[in-house]
């Protein structure tokens, strides 16, 4: 047996083996291979060497036990009853780490193409200044995966490894791309967020994953307060509160022009919506007394009012975006039927939903029937369809198209 390369020169006596040649920090930094204890008696004759009691002390582990005796003329220099008192299943405070750290190095270090074996663990550990024992390292894997539930397996090479997360790689892929893409969040907290997603894999796959998303060069957006933004209506809406704020746009040279020039605008908060590519508060405006929404990145200052919010009871938020978003409000909700091409089901049902009803108007063509806030942007919409659209009904709406046509034509 080696300890630390100390050789032991062992000899039996009284059915006990005696330590030579070593002291009590190099037994009390290391474990035996062969023993989940390992008893040592340390005698102060010329066969032994003298432990005092606070090198013990300092040196202790929770897996060794100091057994001190007396055997025949064979004296102990150590107070048996103190160590002993001490150390049997006493635990130092890098013991109480240890599966910490185990736990962190399968998260961020295995992952199915990158085990881990028993043997690297104790080095990893070793590094960290805590030793462990082999059977010590299976019960804490077990531990693992008993109280913290890990899915860790096992291979017949006898290495390790963490084989599924509360996420999967494509799950995390999905929601990286998804912040990379989203507008109102901006440049610098995009990056941010990637990396906070990349934590919830393998140091592997993450750089995988913030190598495969882009950032840069996106459309972004410049107002870094959207998230207070976001925060305070959240607890608005929470609390049933109003919200003050201001609004504004951009002028050709990129600066904040705010609109209401009487100060600050009032809503109830309802919901937070996230449609194009954009972050919408939708709530009750009492200037128009009726909903409306407004981009979250446009707005600022956004404050908490005292006043309670207005509620209206039969608002209905996913009836609401399906009318509003890709439309925008217009000055009117009127119920147009629609022609189309049958080339134009998958693009109705991305505009209106999948849930929209297609009647057969012939061989062609099918028909909608659906109420729309007529607005230019609608018309726009339906103008880059060409032919394969087209209004039947009512009259008004076919000729307010109309105009709208002649308006561009006009104008060119």
């Amino acid at each position: 047996v080696r300890i630390r390369n100390v050789p032991l020169y062992d000899m039996r006596c009284d059915n006990y083996y005696y330590g030579y040649a070593f002291s009590a920090v190099d037994i009390l930094r290391e474990e035996t291979a062969d023993t989940d204890y390992g008893a040592f008696r340390h005698c102060s004759c010329d066969v032994g060497c003298t432990v005092h009691y606070n090198d013990v002390q300092r040196f202790y582990r929770d897996n060794i036990r100091i057994a001190c005796g007396s055997a025949g003329n064979i004296g102990c220099n150590a107070d048996k009853a103190r160590i002993e008192r001490t150390y049997v299943m006493a635990r130092s405070s890098n013991q109480k780490q240890k599966i910490l750290y185990i736990e962190k190095m399968f998260r961020e270090e295995s992952d199915e193409l990158h085990a881990l074996t028993v043997a690297g663990i104790q080095e990893k550990l070793e590094r960290l200044g805590i030793t462990a024992e082999r059977k010590a390292l299976y019960s804490d894997i077990e531990t693992l995966r008993d109280i913290l539930g890990m899915d860790i397996c096992s291979d017949k090479n006898g290495t390790y490894y963490l084989a599924s997360r509360d996420f999967e790689f494509e799950e995390l892929q999905l929601l990286a791309d998804a912040v990379a893409c989203s507008k109102f969040i901006s440049e610098e907290k995009s990056r941010a967020l990637i990396g906070k997603i990349a934590h919830l894999t393998s140091n592997f796959r993450a750089n995988e994953l913030q190598r495969s998303v882009i950032v840069a060069n996106r459309v972004k957006t410049v107002n870094k307060k959207i998230y207070y933004n976001i925060n305070k209506i959240h607890e608005a809406i929470e609390n049933g509160r109003k919200i003050t704020f201001h609004y504004f746009n951009y002028d050709i040279k990129k600066r904040k022009i705010f609109r209401n020039a009487d100060g600050r605008y009032t809503m109830s908060p309802y919901h937070l919506a996230w449609e194009d590519e954009n972050y919408y508060c939708i709530g009750f405006y009492e200037k128009y007394n009726s909903v409306s929404n407004f981009r979250v990145d446009r707005m600022e200052d956004v404050e908490v009012s005292d006043e309670p919010a207005i509620i209206s009871e039969d608002f209905n938020l996913a009836e609401y975006t399906r009318k509003i978003f890709g439309m925008f409000a217009g000055k009117e909700t009127i119920r147009i039927k629609l022609r189309f091409d049958n080339s134009l089901t998958s693009v109705v049902m991305d505009k209106f939903g999948s849930d929209i009803t297609m009647h057969k108007l012939d061989e062609n063509n099918f028909y909608i029937s659906k109420d729309i806030n007529v607005s230019p942007t609608f018309y726009g919409w339906l103008f880059q369809l060409g032919v394969k659209a087209e209004i039947i009904e009512p009259l008004s709406a076919r000729n307010d198209f109309v105009a709208f046509i002649d308006s561009l034509r006009d104008m060119y």
